[in-house]
């Protein structure tokens, strides 16, 4: 019976604020091999903080999520 081989993997997560640096992150890990999981775009605000701490959030944040085989 054959074994099944586990295969190992390293993660990385990136953090954008705007689409155009996500499109740069994803070319970048793309072109060094890292394949994508997932793509989070965060746009929620906590609305019980003040509005000038609400203005200093990074509520349009991107989160990338990657794989790459060791």
């Amino acid at each position: 019976m054959d074994q099944a081989v586990q295969q190992a993997w390293r993660y990385a997560v990136d953090q954008a604020a705007s689409f155009e640096e996500l499109n740069e992150i994803l070319q970048r890990r793309g072109a060094d091999g890292w394949e994508l999981v997932n793509i989070v775009h965060n746009t929620a605000k906590d609305l019980n903080r003040p509005l000038k701490v609400r203005r200093e959030q990074h509520a349009e944040d991107w989160y990338a999520f990657f794989k790459q085989p060791v």
